[in-house]
């Protein structure tokens, strides 16, 4: 796993809203690329306590050429059935929604310049059992 994360670096966002009404913030990663520390990326998991769905988007600050961009979200004990974004994007891949009221779940990112992208100017996250409830 690549993955660095910490106080928020130039060019970090905000969260969107990508995940629509009633959604709150409950975890967000900075990534990093491991080869010059240059910002690559911010997810952000989002819960809606009224339905138990958690949502997660990859905001990316990109415009030209757009980047391959990755970000899941699945329950851990396997039930369901995985939720998932991918392309080349400029902006955010997402929403990647799932179902998991009383479960714990596993999110994951990946920011390259494919989707086969194992450099060290990859970003990656990998993040869970987490939010058990």
């Amino acid at each position: 796993m690549i993955f660095s994360a910490g106080s928020a670096s130039a060019g970090a966002t905000s969260y969107n809203g990508g995940c629509g009404s009633g959604f709150q913030q409950i975890d967000s990663v900075v990534m990093n690329r491991p080869s010059d520390g240059a910002y690559a990326g911010t997810g952000y998991l989002t819960y809606n306590s009224s339905t138990g769905e958690n949502c997660a988007v990859l905001q990316v600050p990109y415009s030209d050429p757009a980047k391959w961009v990755f970000i899941g979200v699945r329950r851990s004990d396997g039930a369901g059935v995985p939720s998932w974004d991918e392309g080349y994007y400029t902006q955010y891949a997402g929403p990647a929604t799932v179902s998991a009221a009383g479960a714990c779940i596993i999110w994951d990112g990946f920011v390259g310049t494919d989707n086969e992208d194992t450099s060290s100017r990859a970003a990656r996250f990998h993040k869970g059992p987490y939010h058990c409830d």
